[in-house]
């Protein structure tokens, strides 16, 4: 009789063991999609012409709002990127402002012209555009 009852405990206790993994696992996966889904902002270049590397760089020299600016072409003149939102400082969200940790980085194309070449966001799309 005592054997039946330290097993019945013992099946009870790993019930709810597998109960309870399975309520966490559960939980996690649900939390899991609702952190993978992450907002991107699209910036255009709207600094100096002719751009230098310094300049394509240069966070400030790129605008939440271009209008109609068209971008893609060859590698010519730095255009657009949209990245991530934790690159990005939407404290005002009527201006967001791209933050120097996206650290933009360039190359030059020719004397007049830069374009961008990466960032800190390894998954941003860059969208530069012809001379």
């Amino acid at each position: 009789m005592e054997t039946l009852k330290t097993l019945k405990t013992n099946l009870l206790g790993v019930i709810a063991l597998v109960v309870a993994f399975g309520l966490v696992l559960g939980m996690s996966a649900f939390t899991s999609a609702e952190n993978g889904k992450r907002d991107t902002y699209t910036f255009y270049y709207d600094g100096p012409y002719p751009a230098t590397v310094a300049d394509v760089e240069q966070e400030d020299n790129w605008t939440h709002d271009a209008g109609q600016q068209e971008c893609g072409g060859e590698l010519q003149m730095a255009c657009s990127i949209t990245i991530d939102e934790s690159y990005v400082d939407d404290s005002n969200p009527s201006q967001p402002k791209l933050e120097s940790s996206a650290a933009l980085q360039a190359s030059p194309f020719g004397t007049n012209a830069a374009y961008v070449t990466g960032s800190a966001d390894g998954t941003a799309t860059i969208v530069n555009r012809l001379e």
